[in-house]
């Protein structure tokens, strides 16, 4: 997506947080920035452009009683990082729980840069 289309800034946080395929626990790759409506992560293989998946954050401590949050996203863009060993994948959240959206507004309030 666009930096135009966005309608929420992204925000990086003070935590290396993994990001997980939510139905196999597999570590797809570590947050890079994160906002109500999707996230960008960092992995050491691409992620396919139009990919559908439960993604699963791993928390840094208990936020809201819950260790992690599943949602649901799309890969909407996937390009070489910076260091051309890694790709950065950027996540559309679809369906979003707006209790979800709490937990993330709260994560992001405790741990932007």
């Amino acid at each position: 997506m666009m930096d135009n289309q966005r309608k929420f800034k992204r925000h990086s946080l003070i935590s290396d947080l993994e990001i997980l395929e939510s139905d196999t626990n597999r570590l797809l790759g570590h947050l890079l920035d994160i906002s109500l409506e999707g996230l960008l992560l960092i992995s050491d293989a691409p992620i396919p452009v139009g990919m559908q998946i439960r993604l699963r954050i791993v928390l840094p401590k208990y936020i809201f009683n819950e260790s992690h949050l599943d949602i649901e996203a799309k890969s909407v863009r996937c390009s070489p990082d910076i260091n051309r060993d890694y790709f950065d994948t950027g996540f559309q959240f679809l369906n979003i729980d707006p209790q979800y959206q709490q937990q993330i507004k709260s994560l992001i309030d405790e741990y932007e840069i």
